[in-house]
């Protein structure tokens, strides 16, 4: 094989998009409501029914009793980097992946 083949190769297999799945974002003007029943995972039950659940990196206990903020930058908020705050506490978590959830076990 070429150098160049095997370096494109190469290139293919560490590409960050190929191994990552693309970001999920929800319109914040879209979501009914939010919950988050054990301070570990964040649930968002959309207007059209659809249920997303996402695991919050950090200690987020506080987010059960005072809710929290985001910054919704362009009206969304994405999965895996967005950022959840809990004024009242001042903890700060990290949003995971959002994957759908059972609409009915909520």
């Amino acid at each position: 094989m070429s150098p160049w083949k095997t370096l494109a190769a190469l290139c293919l297999i560490c590409s960050p998009a190929s191994a990552q799945a693309a970001a999920i974002c929800l319109n914040v003007d879209q979501i009914q409501n939010s919950d988050s029943p054990d301070g570990k995972t964040l649930i968002l039950k959309m207007k059209n029914g659809k249920v997303w659940e996402s695991s919050l990196k950090g200690n987020c206990s506080g987010i059960r009793f005072y809710g929290f903020s985001w910054n919704a930058f362009g009206g969304r908020v994405c999965d895996d980097g967005q950022i959840v705050r809990i004024p009242q506490t001042g903890q700060i978590c990290g949003v995971g992946k959002f994957v759908p959830a059972d609409p009915n076990k909520r």
